[in-house]
């Protein structure tokens, strides 16, 4: 079941992907309203894959290399759903868009969805801390993403 609902926010950033290739190649970029919706509804499966996962390992979802490769693409587009419409930074997401997409495809398709055994009970402040560790990664991939922006524009 958790499966399905990453490939599914996999396609949802697919399409946002390919509607910013398709405009780009029509020589017109317009920033519609279809990537940003694609992005959201991406977002909103992957927090959903989250709980499910977290909910079966019985804390936050970041305990083998897949699950950090999820929350860190999760947590790209999280920072890109606080910063974008904030500052109308719609060419964002045409950048974010490719990078969340090429890490989930990256966590799906390579075989580092190794279950790992719990020894010891849950920490909340380490889950805590680990967590939001990820988080500011996230926002670090985002400003990587405002950098390619300005090199590529100007």
């Amino acid at each position: 079941m958790d499966r399905l609902l990453l490939i599914a926010a996999t396609l949802c950033y697919f399409a946002a992907v390919a509607r910013t290739a398709l405009s780009l190649r029509a020589g017109v970029f317009r920033p519609g309203r279809f990537s940003f919706f694609a992005i959201v509804a991406g977002f909103i499966l992957q927090t959903a894959f989250l709980s499910v996962r977290g909910h079966a390992v019985g804390r936050c979802p970041i305990t083998n290399l897949f699950e950090v490769f999820v929350f860190l693409a999760w947590s790209v587009a999280l920072i890109y759903m606080l910063v974008g419409p904030a500052y109308r930074l719609s060419l964002m997401g045409a950048f974010t868009a490719p990078l969340v997409f090429a890490i989930q495809t990256f966590a799906l398709l390579a075989p580092i969805d190794v279950p790992h055994r719990v020894r010891l009970p849950a920490n909340s402040w380490l889950e805590f801390h680990a967590s939001i560790s990820m988080i500011a990664y996230g926002a670090f991939a985002l400003a990587c993403v405002a950098g390619l922006m300005y090199l590529s524009c100007n």
